[in-house]
């Protein structure tokens, strides 16, 4: 298992993220979708950093009672590392009895990868299925704590 890094995303980072995106999605965003939304102030952006390098990022949008993940990608030669492992545990420590409490996350029906993700995270007490849905959504678990 690869350990990373996780920190705030940044304007350089996103030729990185990019890459990944592109990589990682039928129907990628473009760097102005990315622009927009990151200048919104209930959005954050973070990426998952090893030796100097971007290898994962998510963007989750805050909202009264949950956290919305909008995109969530690793870099392709990395998946299955534990670097989606580490970006979820992350956003999970963000979460509060009092606040936010809940995660939810949209999966495209053609994700597999992401679909096999969802079992390990399912044994974890504090996540529950959501479904998958079709289309160009990425729709699939939710977690309270």
């Amino acid at each position: 298992m690869l350990d990373c890094h996780i920190r705030w995303m940044i304007r350089r980072d996103m030729p990185e993220v990019l890459e990944i995106e592109t990589k990682s999605f039928e129907f990628p965003w473009e760097e102005d979708d990315f622009i927009q939304c990151l200048r919104r102030r209930d959005i954050i952006g973070m990426v998952a950093e090893y030796d100097d390098e971007v290898i994962g990022f998510f963007i989750y949008e805050l909202h009264k009672n949950q956290l919305h993940v909008i995109d969530f990608a690793v870099r392709p030669d990395v998946v299955r590392s534990g670097i989606g492992r580490q970006m979820a545990q992350k956003l999970i420590g963000k979460l509060s009895q009092q606040h936010r409490n809940k995660i939810t996350l949209e999966i495209r029906e053609s994700n597999l990868a992401a679909q096999l993700c969802r079992p390990k995270h399912q044994k974890n007490p504090n996540w529950k299925n959501g479904g998958i849905t079709r289309g160009k959504s990425r729709k699939a678990w939710n977690t309270s704590k």
